[in-house]
């Protein structure tokens, strides 16, 4: 019987790369689309799917410029501590953007209206002792998932598109 070593070879290196990649999740969806506020894309919004079920995973995307997310749900696997898309399944969804404005101090401080030493004081009569004030660009409600409205259903093995487009 004669051994064919390059059939074998082939075989070995096909199998070594199925074992050093994965098979992959069968319940995961690629998700990807766009969030608009009052028409017009919004950036640094954080977009989350929230499961449904309670054995479900969340995901999680950050909008770019021209509003377009893709899903990130934080599967470990191989080492990997996030992978794209998400489980298959329905979901709330939350978005919410929120932008730092300086603490007032802060303001009369970079306007050379108060000295720093009276801005250290003040901030240690404040608990905390923050310098910036965190407020929601959009309304709140949509960073709520009991009050956003928003939801949206996973399929697996295909790309899936869903579009916010919200509302003052």
């Amino acid at each position: 019987m004669k051994i064919n070593h390059a059939l074998i070879s082939a075989s070995l290196a096909v199998s070594f790369f199925v074992l050093l990649t994965g098979c992959g999740n069968p319940n995961l969806g690629q998700v990807s689309g766009t969030v608009t506020y009052d028409g017009r894309p919004l950036d640094n919004a954080t977009v989350s799917f929230l499961p449904e079920a309670p054995d479900g995973m969340f995901a999680v995307a950050t909008t770019d410029a021209q509003g377009h997310y893709e899903l990130v749900a934080p599967i470990v696997k191989r080492g990997k501590s996030a992978t794209q898309g998400a489980m298959a399944g329905r979901y709330r969804v939350t978005i919410s953007k929120k932008e730092a404005d300086l603490d007032p101090d802060e303001q009369l401080y970079t306007e050379n209206k108060i000295t720093y030493d009276e801005l250290l004081a003040r901030r240690a009569k404040k608990t905390g002792g923050t310098s910036q004030v965190l407020r929601d660009v959009i309304p709140a409600r949509y960073g709520n998932v009991d009050s956003s409205g928003l939801r949206a259903e996973v399929k697996a093995k295909t790309r899936n598109e869903f579009h916010f487009d919200l509302e003052k």
